[in-house]
């Protein structure tokens, strides 16, 4: 089953539906739940920055994407 969101997983998980998979960092603590690490290689995922172009050049937008090309260089183009 595809489930569009990491809240609609964890609710699926929780009411017997199955397991889920998501980041340990998207992972919200819940009673009903237990978490299992996998082992071996680490799965990998993307995040992106979206903004509208007009608003690319704002001096709040510009400082904020000088901060993430400094943590994250080779995510950009």
């Amino acid at each position: 089953m595809e489930i569009g969101s990491r809240e609609a997983i964890r609710e699926a998980a929780a009411r017997g539906m199955g397991i889920g998979v998501v980041s340990e960092a998207e992972f919200i603590p819940d009673a009903r739940l237990c978490t299992v690490r996998i082992e071996g290689d680490p799965a990998v995922t993307q995040t992106y920055l979206y903004c509208l172009q007009v608003r690319r050049e704002s001096r709040v937008l510009a400082s904020f994407f000088d901060v993430a090309l400094k943590l994250r260089p080779q995510a950009w183009m």
